[in-house]
């Protein structure tokens, strides 16, 4: 069970989704039969990207989490065009096309950059960072095929979830030239991807909130970089 200051706070960035309109961006999910069973994408699905726009709404939900924690007053917003590679320790999966920056006011508590990414090759995404510099944590959709699509709401409760561990301060990521781990209360990951030499850091997060108490982190995952 969830405590309830982080159901109201889920409840407000609802709400203001639905005020910017993002309810009638929603879908279902696709391979959901009307019997509630899923059934298997087709291997043409594999291949297609039936309405790569729809994935836009990822920008509405963003915009919908900065307008609840701005109108908290938990952190002020900063909206910068560009890729603006310097302030990414780790780079972002797709090309930032605007990236809303929320810094937090308490002390302890890391910022958010929430990144919209899009490209001649790419759909529309979000990126999700951690920190001014940021590193980047996630990327939604990591696949925009229609195989992929699992629906809306799905997308949402990913971002959701990622966002609402770094304003809660239960978000670990630890990175190095080897690889990344990372946790949170809601699962934790390992992999390499493609760092920078220089960077090797620990990033812990604070609560954004006065009388705040984050939610447990799950257990780290032991990475082994000489196997990769």
């Amino acid at each position: 069970m969830y405590p309830a200051a982080l159901l109201a706070l889920l409840d407000d960035v609802q709400r203001a989704f639905v005020e910017m309109g993002g309810d009638a961006q929603e879908w279902p999910d696709p391979h959901l039969g009307a019997d509630g069973r899923d059934r298997n994408p087709s291997e043409e699905e594999y291949e297609r990207v039936t309405d790569q726009d729809r994935y836009r709404i990822l920008w509405t939900r963003a915009g919908a989490w900065a307008r609840v924690l701005t109108a908290r007053d938990w952190a002020q917003q900063e909206i910068a065009t560009g890729e603006e590679r310097e302030r990414w320790l780790a780079e972002p999966g797709g090309t930032p096309v605007r990236t809303r920056w929320l810094t937090p006011r308490r002390p302890g508590a890391r910022a958010l950059a929430l990144a919209e990414t899009e490209s001649e090759e790419r759909f529309p995404g979000l990126e999700i960072g951690v920190g001014d510099p940021a590193a980047a944590t996630r990327l939604l959709p990591q696949c925009g095929c229609d195989a992929c699509d699992d629906g809306s709401a799905e997308f949402l409760r990913h971002l959701d979830q990622r966002v609402l561990s770094i304003v809660d301060g239960s978000f670990e990521l630890e990175f190095s030239r080897h690889g990344y781990r990372q946790r949170s209360s809601f699962g934790a990951s390992c992999g390499t991807g493609g760092l920078r030499p220089r960077d090797s850091m620990v990033i812990s997060t604070g609560p954004w909130a006065e009388d705040w108490t984050p939610l447990s982190k799950c257990g780290p995952i032991t990475f082994d970089p000489s196997s990769h």
